[in-house]
């Protein structure tokens, strides 16, 4: 009994030891091995499971990807928005200014008035004379109702000075004098302007307005200090072929082939008399009582603002 007992002791004994001994190789073990985090409890955020380490998507991953897809779509669209309309950008309102590079005019009355009052030998021979013109700038705005059609209001000044230098000797009584008649037309002018071709750089459109027009003319004879101003009113026509050539969003370069023509009655005094009377040296009446029509052509450059 006694060596029963003695035996349970010693098993025992070994037991406890054997237990310690495997705890301690435990513990060193354990601190050997790197710890793994504990990960944190997943999210759901924007449709997207999110588990601190990864984004994991949904059963319908599709989702995920909703907002890029539509962000994309609005770019193409845009895109070709900006390749049908460009380049009109869809604006209600544009702006346009520009000057002639070369033009011509001709205006038969005054060609044969002035040949007259400066002593050429011919006047009438002078009427279907072409000169340039000295100034012509338009300032205009167009509204339009689509991309490809729109209604413009435009301003135009036109102006033709006339200047001879008298130096014939035999003229005695004008001895290097000089002789002026300087014409300028004022136009406000209304029509439809209509695009012809569109593409991402290039618009091409067509315009022609109807509208008034109020000639300003003034003489001088240098010899005598002789003036006199005259007007005359009438209505004007306009013809345009231009070119929209894009140069960034807001804005065009333009080039255009420009007609005009004015039709006035016959230029006046202040005092309702016509030019047929006599001026200055040139006591006789003139051959003609002289309107202000007119006929001009030519190219044009300038600007396009889109608001």
């Amino acid at each position: 009994m006694m060596k029963s007992i003695v035996r349970l002791l010693t098993v025992c004994v070994v037991l406890i030891a054997g237990s310690q001994y495997a705890g301690v190789q435990y513990a060193a073990a354990q601190g050997s091995v790197p710890r793994i985090p504990i990960q944190p409890r997943p999210v759901v955020r924007n449709n997207v499971i999110d588990s601190g380490y990864t984004a994991i998507p949904p059963a319908d991953s599709i989702r995920m990807y909703d907002s890029i897809m539509a962000l994309r779509k609005r770019q193409i669209e845009e895109a070709s928005r900006f390749i049908v309309a460009h380049p009109i950008q869809d604006a209600f309102v544009t702006l346009t200014a520009s000057v002639s590079a070369f033009n011509r005019v001709k205006a038969g009355d005054l060609n044969q008035y002035f040949a007259e009052r400066s002593a050429r030998p011919d006047p009438p021979s002078d009427r279907d004379g072409l000169s340039g013109l000295d100034r012509f700038i338009t300032f205009g705005a167009q509204f339009h109702l689509t991309n490809d059609l729109a209604v413009g209001v435009e301003y135009d000044f036109m102006a033709r000075y006339f200047n001879t230098v008298i130096e014939n000797d035999s003229i005695t009584h004008w001895p290097n004098g000089e002789e002026h008649l300087d014409i300028t037309y004022h136009t406000l002018m209304t029509g439809p302007e209509v695009t012809l071709y569109r593409s991402r750089l290039l618009r091409v459109k067509m315009d022609g307005g109807i509208g008034a027009v109020i000639a300003l003319a003034t003489e001088e004879e240098t010899a005598t200090n002789a003036a006199r101003s005259s007007s005359a009113t009438g209505l004007a026509i306009s013809f345009d072929l231009a070119t929209d050539i894009h140069a960034v969003d807001w804005a065009s370069f333009t080039i255009d082939l420009f007609a005009r023509t004015i039709g006035t009655g016959k230029l006046k005094t202040s005092d309702g008399q016509d030019l047929s009377t006599g001026f200055g040296h040139h006591s006789a009446p003139f051959a003609i009582a002289p309107n202000a029509n007119a006929t001009a052509f030519g190219l044009a450059i300038g600007g396009i603002i889109y608001l």
